[in-house]
C-alpha cells in the first residue's frame, strides 16, 4: 500500500474496528511517517497476553524485519532482541527501526525516555499496557521501587499514571489500538520529508553539526582557555560531531585526546564516529580507540581532574551529568575543552548546567566558542514522538520555564501542596519541574514519578502571585519501633528509604535514632533571579513548623558538601554531623549529613551528634578526609562545639612556635590540640591563606611540598611564615 491510499483505510480502521484491520492501519500510518521523516508512538492497550500477540503482528506486518526491533520485557516472539527495563541504559547512542516497551513489567520512565531517542525516522515505540480505564488499580511492578519501608506498594500513588494517561489522550498523534480496533489518534496527511539544504562538511549530516566541528577543532587549536560548549536537544548530532572533530584532530597530528562522560558506554557514539573516519584504527577495551601513535581515550570525570594529567584535548559529552566542581577543576587546569550537553534529557538539563557552570565558565575563560544544534538528524522537525514525550515526561519543562519578572517578596506565601492537583495543573507542575531540573545536576524522569507517588514526599512550594519562587521536596523518615531501631543501629537491617535515621543510627552509634521520625530536604531550590532575599530560609521555616506540628522530631539533608552549600544550611541553623569519607561517584563531593532538631529529643539529638563530629574531624581530617577542601573544612569548623583545653601548656607550646622559638615539629601535638578551637572561635583574626595553611598542614596532614603548592607559595619556610602569623594573633 502506498502512502497516498493510507487515509481512507485509517478511516475505515475508526468506524469499522476489529484487530486485523488495526494492524493493517498501523503499517499505513508508519508508511505515512517514514515519508516525512517522522516517528511514532502506538498505545496497544488490553489484556497482557492479547497485548503481547498484537505487538508480535504488528512486528510481522511492518516493513522492518522483526529481528531489528528491541523489545523490553516478556513474551517477545522467535527471534527479536530483548532486554530488560533496567538495562534501557545498554542502547545509549544506539539506532533502533522500532521498540516494544511492555509497561506490564513495569512502566519506568528512565527507559521510555532513553529508548525512544534511540529510535529512527520512520520508527514507532509500541507501548504495551492495560486499557487506561483502569491504571488507577494498575500493580505496576515499578511501584516496588517506590516503595519506602512502613509502606505498602498500595500505598504508591497513581497520579504519574493520570497524567501519562491525560497526555495520550491529548495528543491525536498517538494511535491506540485495543481489542475492538483503533480507538484513539489520527493519520497525519501525507508528506515527503524537507530535503536539508547544503552542508559545508561532508562528514556532517547538517550545517550545525558542521559549525559544531569547526569549533571543537578551534578549541583545540586556539588559545587555551577558550573552550567550545555545544548545546542541543536529544538527536541533534552533538555526540557525532565530537567524534568527527576528534578524528579529524588525530588526523592533522594531534597524539592524544580525552574523552568523558557519566560512564564508558555514552561515549560510545563518539568513538564510533571517529573510527569511521580514521582507516586502520583500532578499538582497545570499552573506552580507547588507537589510531597510529595516536589514542582518544575514556577516563572517569573525577580523574580527569588529577594533578599532572594533561592530554592535548578533553572532550566533555552529557557535561550537565557531571557535577560542576569537577568541570570547573579541568578549566583552572587550563586544558583545551570542548562540552557537549543535552537541553532537556533523560538524565541531566542543560539549562541547568548553564545556569550552574556558567559563573564557572567566566571565571576560567577567556572566551567561549557557543553553538546551538537545532536541526534534527535522526529524524525531521517537529517529530510527533519527540513533541509526545518531551511532554510526558516533562523533558521540556526548563524549556517552557520564562525568566521571572520583577516580583515583591513581601507577596511571597508558603504551601504544601496537593500532589493530586499538581499532576492537574500543567502550569504549576512545569514550573516547579523545571525548577528543580535546573537547580540540581542530575534530574530524571523516574523523579517526577517519586514527586508525584512515593508515599512519604511532601512538596512545598513558595509562590509570588502564579509563578514559583522556592520549592522543598521533604521525604519523611525513621519512627522504628524498639527492635527494629536496635537492628539498624547494629548494621542488622537497612531499611529503604530511610538514609537519616539508618545513618545516624549505625554510622553514627546514636542507637535510639531511629525511633524518631526525620523529615529530610531531598531538594531545595531557588529561582536564581530571586536568592540572597530570604526565600530559602522562610520556605525552610514553613517546613520546619509543618514537620514540627506532623510529630516529627528532626529535619536533615545530604548533599555533596561545598563551601557555598555549607554556609547556608549553616545560616538557616543546620549543623554538621557527618562527612562521608569516600568522594561521591556521581557529585565528586563528600557526602555531608546536616541536622536541624525540632522536638526536645530531636534538638538532643543533633547537638549529640555535632559534638561527636566535633571530636572526631580532626583525626579524619588528618587520614580519610584528607583531600577534602580547605574551604570546606573551614565552613564545617565555623561554629562547631569544640571541647576546651584542660590546660595552659598547649597555648604556651603554640606561642613559642608563633614567636619563633620551636620549631613546628617540636610543637606539633599542641598545634594540633589547638586548631579547631583556633579555627572556631578566632578564624576571623586570621587572613584565608592562614586559615587555608592551617587546615592543609595540621588538620590534613598534607606534605610541605603538598601545602605549598595548593596555597601558591615557594616551600616550607613559607608555609611556616603563614601558620606563625596566625598563632601569632591569638592571645
Amino acid at each position: 500500500m502506498t502512502p497516498a491510499a493510507a487515509e481512507p483505510m485509517a478511516s475505515a480502521a475508526l468506524q469499522d474496528g476489529g484487530a486485523g484491520v488495526a494492524v493493517a492501519c498501523v503499517r499505513s500510518w508508519q508508511q505515512v511517517l517514514a515519508a516525512r521523516g517522522h516517528r511514532g508512538m502506538v498505545l496497544v492497550a488490553g489484556p497482557r497476553d492479547w497485548c503481547r500477540e498484537c505487538a508480535g503482528d504488528l512486528l510481522q506486518a511492518l516493513p522492518a524485519p522483526a529481528d531489528q526491533w528491541l523489545w523490553l520485557g516478556a513474551g517477545a516472539p522467535a527471534g527479536v532482541t530483548v532486554l530488560p527495563a533496567s538495562a534501557a541504559e545498554r542502547v545509549l547512542g544506539s539506532e533502533q527501526v522500532g521498540v516494544v516497551f511492555d509497561g506490564w513489567q513495569g512502566l519506568n520512565p528512565d527507559a521510555v525516555g532513553a529508548l525512544s531517542g534511540t529510535i529512527r525516522a520512520g520508527g514507532l515505540l509500541l507501548l504495551l499496557m492495560p486499557v487506561p480505564a483502569v491504571w488507577g488499580e494498575f500493580d505496576d511492578p515499578f511501584k516496588r521501587l517506590l516503595t519506602v519501608a512502613g509502606h505498602a506498594p498500595g500505598e504508591v500513588g497513581s497520579r504519574w499514571l493520570g497524567r501519562l494517561r491525560r497526555c495520550l489522550k491529548d495528543d491525536d498523534s498517538v494511535l491506540w489500538v485495543e481489542p475492538a480496533g483503533i480507538t484513539g489518534g489520527s493519520l497525519p496527511a501525507v508528506a515527503t520529508k524537507v530535503p536539508a539544504g547544503p552542508v559545508s562538511n561532508p562528514d556532517c549530516l547538517t550545517e550545525d553539526q558542521a559549525r559544531a566541528v569547526h569549533a571543537v577543532i578551534r578549541a583545540c587549536q586556539g588559545q587555551r582557555r577558550k573552550p567550545t560548549v555545544l548545546v542541543s536537544d536529544r538527536g541533534r548530532g552533538k555526540s557525532a560531531a565530537l567524534g568527527i572533530a576528534a578524528a579529524r584532530l588525530l588526523q592533522a597530528g594531534v597524539r592524544r585526546i580525552a574523552v568523558t562522560g557519566p560512564r564508558p558506554r555514552s561515549v560510545q557514539t563518539l568513538l564510533d564516529h571517529a573510527q569511521q573516519l580514521l582507516p586502520g584504527s583500532r578499538r582497545v577495551g570499552v573506552g580507547v580507540l588507537e589510531f597510529a601513535e595516536s589514542v582518544i581515550a575514556y577516563s572517569p570525570p573525577d580523574q580527569l581532574s588529577a594533578t599532572g594529567f594533561a592530554p592535548d584535548m578533553v572532550l566533555v559529552d552529557e557535561a550537565a551529568t557531571i557535577p560542576v566542581a569537577l568541570l570547573e577543576g579541568l578549566l583552572e587546569q587550563g586544558l583545551r575543552l570542548a562540552f557537549a550537553t543535552t537541553v532537556h534529557g533523560y538524565e541531566g538539563s542543560g539549562r541547568g548546567f548553564e545556569l550552574r557552570f556558567g559563573p564557572a565558565l567566566a571565571r576560567n575563560a577567556r572566551g567561549i566558542r557557543h553553538v546551538n544544534l537545532r536541526q534534527p538528524v535522526r529524524w525531521a522537525a517537529d517529530d510527533p514522538l519527540e513533541r509526545f514525550i518531551d511532554r510526558a515526561l516533562l523533558l521540556d519543562a526548563c524549556r517552557q520555564n520564562a525568566p521571572l519578572p520583577q516580583l515583591d517578596v513581601a507577596d511571597l506565601r508558603v504551601a504544601c501542596v496537593d500532589r493530586a492537583a499538581l499532576a492537574d495543573d500543567d502550569g504549576l507542575l512545569d514550573a516547579l519541574w523545571g525548577l528543580l531540573v535546573s537547580s540540581h545536576y542530575r534530574t530524571r524522569p523516574r523523579d517526577l514519578r517519586v514527586l508525584l507517588d512515593a508515599p512519604n514526599i511532601s512538596i512545598f512550594v513558595s509562590q509570588i502571585g502564579k509563578h514559583v519562587a522556592a520549592a522543598a521536596v521533604v521525604a519523611r523518615e525513621g519512627g522504628f519501633a524498639p527492635q527494629m531501631a536496635a537492628q539498624i543501629a547494629a548494621g542488622k537491617r537497612r531499611p529503604p528509604g530511610h538514609l537519616l535515621p539508618e545513618s545516624i543510627g549505625h554510622q553514627l552509634g546514636m542507637a535510639d535514632a531511629p525511633q524518631m521520625s526525620f523529615g529530610r530536604i531531598v531538594r531545595i531550590a531557588v529561582q536564581p533571579g530571586l536568592r540572597r532575599r530570604g526565600i530559602g530560609r522562610r520556605l525552610l521555616d514553613a517546613v520546619a513548623a509543618q514537620q514540627a506540628a506532623a510529630g516529627c522530631d528532626c529535619l536533615g539533608t545530604v548533599f555533596g558538601a561545598s563551601a557555598t552549600l555549607v554556609h547556608f544550611w549553616r545560616a538557616v541553623q543546620y549543623g554538621p554531623v557527618r562527612l562521608g569519607v569516600r568522594r561521591g561517584a556521581r557529585s565528586g563531593a563528600h557526602a555531608l549529613l546536616m541536622l536541624h532538631g525540632l522536638s526536645a529529643p530531636g534538638r538532643e539529638l543533633s547537638k549529640r551528634c555535632q559534638r561527636r563530629f566535633a571530636r572526631e574531624l580532626p583525626d579524619q581530617l588528618a587520614d580519610p578526609l584528607r583531600s577534602v577542601t580547605p574551604r570546606v573544612v573551614l565552613a564545617l569548623l565555623a561554629g562547631l562545639p569544640q571541647p576546651k583545653l584542660s590546660a595552659d601548656q598547649s597555648r604556651e607550646r603554640v606561642k613559642a612556635f608563633a614567636s619563633g622559638q620551636a620549631e613546628y615539629e617540636d610543637a606539633v601535638a599542641a598545634i594540633v590540640a589547638l586548631t579547631p578551637l583556633a579555627l572556631s572561635e578566632a578564624a576571623g583574626r586570621f587572613s584565608e591563606a592562614v586559615r587555608q595553611a592551617l587546615v592543609l598542614k595540621v588538620l590534613q596532614r598534607r606534605s610541605w611540598a603538598d601545602c605549598a603548592a595548593a596555597l601558591g607559595v615557594s616551600g616550607r619556610r613559607e608555609v611556616i611564615t603563614l601558620l606563625r602569623a596566625g598563632f601569632s594573633q591569638l592571645d
